[in-house]
């Protein structure tokens, strides 16, 4: 196991709201992913990215984005043309519903534009345990964007054909099927942004790239609780004590011990949000004892695991509210969305904030 199934695989990834994008020039139409991100592949044709962020970037088929939560972007067919917002092109569809997504609409397809040359885009929306999601997010761009080389692209093409049938098929568990299809998109999108030339990755999805590191990565991650040493690690990595430490050092941003710690607190919280108790997730970690374990944790997260574990309730509360919000909204006919709710939604990126930073790499010194 490496710490990319790691971490997804604890995320509890599921993908809502699934739509494939007919645009024909004229076009264009902003988005607010609200608190969950978004993931968009140009299926056909070509366009423009306009973000904040960036400066005005060309896509074109083969390309993939990752958005994170709230970050507020738009698609077009040229960067001046005039931008018309989701969620009044969504509330215009016949059969639209907020609460249910797109399951009345056949095909879950939209077509939009003035009938010239025409791209085509999926999009999907994501959502995650933002526990578990912390050390992947923290070391995403806001806005990712890969362009896909020929064997990623076949792998994504053949995804999305199978969602295009499924969705066409309306056979038992399609839905199911088209979910569970956008998580192996996601994926496949990280995968291939994680490998291409040039790519911006740090920390240890860096060092999955580095092939002695990822084996030691992948090594200890097969056994976090055991009590690795530096030198045991330098063997796996075959190669010197000194050359490991300095090798892991520049890559990881951290020492060696340092890594090891942070992952086994990221398991540890993993293993309490599911309600295990502090000493059997002491065993399950590498520590002797629960004492031990909160000394660490402290250390490591700046506050005791019971209190920890006591801020999940709000979290968790918070969560329900958002969720029960946007149902009445959508019962309503109001469209809005997720932005009409920003109040809150600042008070769950605080509630995670501190905690993502603890993921990002220290700069070398």
């Amino acid at each position: 196991m490496d710490p990319f199934d790691d971490v997804v695989s604890a995320m509890s990834v599921a993908s809502s709201l699934y739509v494939r994008f007919r645009m024909s020039a004229p076009w264009g139409v902003a988005f607010d992913t609200g608190y969950q991100a978004r993931l968009v592949m140009i299926a056909e044709g070509a366009g423009w990215l306009l973000s904040e962020a960036t400066a005005p970037l060309a896509v074109a088929r083969g390309d993939c984005l990752i958005i994170k939560e709230g970050v507020r972007f738009a698609m077009a067919d040229r960067p001046d043309s005039p931008i018309v917002d989701c969620a009044e092109l969504f509330s215009a569809l016949p059969g639209f519903s907020e609460a249910t997504g797109f399951t009345t609409i056949p095909d879950r397809t939209v077509n939009h534009g003035g009938g010239g040359p025409l791209m085509e885009m999926v999009s999907a929306r994501l959502s995650f345990d933002p526990i578990a999601a912390e050390p992947l997010l923290a070391l995403l761009p806001d806005l990712l964007h890969v362009s896909l080389a020929h064997d990623d692209l076949d792998l994504l093409e053949t995804t999305l054909r199978l969602i295009g049938l499924e969705s066409r098929a309306e056979g038992l568990g399609a839905d199911l099927v088209v979910e569970r299809l956008t998580d192996v998109l996601f994926i496949q999108t990280i995968r291939a942004w994680v490998a291409a030339d040039g790519t911006q990755a740090s920390g240890w999805l860096a060092a999955l790239r580095h092939r002695p590191l990822a084996k030691v990565i992948r090594t200890v991650h097969a056994d976090i609780a055991h009590d690795w040493t530096v030198e045991e690690m330098a063997r796996v990595a075959g190669v010197s004590r000194s050359t490991f430490a300095q090798s892991f050092r520049s890559v990881l941003g951290e020492t060696p011990l340092n890594y090891v710690t942070r992952w086994r607190m990221y398991r540890a919280k993993t293993l309490m949000r599911k309600g295990a108790g502090l000493a059997e997730v002491a065993v399950r970690v590498g520590y002797d004892s629960d004492t031990a374990l909160s000394r660490a944790f402290r250390r490591v997260e700046g506050i005791a695991p019971g209190e920890w574990r006591r801020t999940l309730l709000p979290r968790a509360t918070k969560v329900v509210r958002l969720e029960i919000a946007n149902e009445r909204l959508a019962a309503e006919g109001m469209f809005q969305g997720p932005s009409d709710l920003s109040d809150e939604i600042d008070l769950m990126e605080d509630a995670t904030r501190l905690t993502e930073a603890a993921w990002q790499p220290e700069p070398n010194p």
